[in-house]
């Protein structure tokens, strides 16, 4: 008897082959091209992790729908099965994981091993210890795996507070960026500033991407209770005074850390 996962899996297939029919299937997919729907991979995938960091259930299962809606239309595009995906995630994760799935390896290191089976994979060793980072991430996260990379030779900080230091000094530079007016040397210290604070991040095991989007929830949601409570005195965000915004904005701060917001 055929298992409910497999005819779902076949089901699902159908309707992606259904969906980027030339003839009958969806006019707007069929003109998309495979560099085009990348963006929507990207997209996706922030969507995702904004409900995993609301907490949200049903969020949670949607959006992770969506991810792999963009991995199937990417799998028809590149002609690749699922079966095929499956079976090579199934040889990767043993490979990577042979302290896991191999008895004989339990000793091994799993975070020394890592980059050693990256390379015997790709059957090449980058000629730079940073070409394991791949240059089309994101800065934040490129940013993190390059430190990451850095700190497993042994190029770190001992202590966090080495990294703070560093933070203080990279913004004395940038304020005195800021004070000689010039453009290039503030944008190369602010850079410096926000490498920083991703080092930091790092040594203190916190994500820095998932921080950065809890601080922005964080804003968006005191900036609407500014807007809303302007509205409830018919008052607009353009009207009101820098003074008015600030004494609601502190109003704000109070009310939603009491609510546990």
């Amino acid at each position: 008897m055929v298992s409910d996962k497999k005819i779902k899996k076949e089901v699902i297939e159908v309707v992606i082959e259904k969906l980027l029919d030339k003839k009958s299937g969806d006019a707007w997919l069929c003109h998309q091209s495979v560099e085009s729907l990348t963006a929507y991979i990207i997209e996706e995938a922030y969507e995702l992790v904004a409900a995993i960091s609301a907490k949200e259930p049903l969020s949670i299962k949607d959006e992770l729908a969506d991810v792999l809606y963009q991995v199937l239309l990417q799998a028809y595009h590149q002609n690749v099965s699922l079966d095929e995906i499956y079976v090579h995630l199934e040889k990767k994760l043993k490979q990577r994981h042979k302290s896991v799935f191999n008895c004989a390896d339990r000793t091994l290191k799993a975070e020394e091993s890592w980059l050693e089976i990256k390379n015997q994979e790709k059957q090449q060793v980058p000629e730079q210890l940073l070409d394991h980072v791949d240059d089309s991430l994101p800065g934040l996260q490129k940013a993190l795996k390059m430190q990451r990379v850095a700190a497993k030779i042994g190029f770190d900080w001992p202590e966090v507070t080495g990294a703070i230091e560093k933070l203080d000094e990279e913004v004395s530079e940038l304020v005195d960026a800021v004070k000689a007016k010039d453009q290039a040397l503030i944008s190369d210290e602010m850079a410096d500033v926000l490498f920083s604070s991703v080092n930091i991040a790092r040594l203190l095991k916190v994500d820095p991407e998932v921080a950065l989007q809890q601080a922005s929830q964080k804003f968006r949601q005191r900036f609407n209770y500014i807007e809303n409570e302007l509205k409830k005195s018919k008052a607009s965000l353009e009207e009101a005074s820098l003074e008015q915004m600030e004494l609601l904005w502190q109003e704000a701060k109070l009310k939603l850390e009491t609510n546990g917001k």
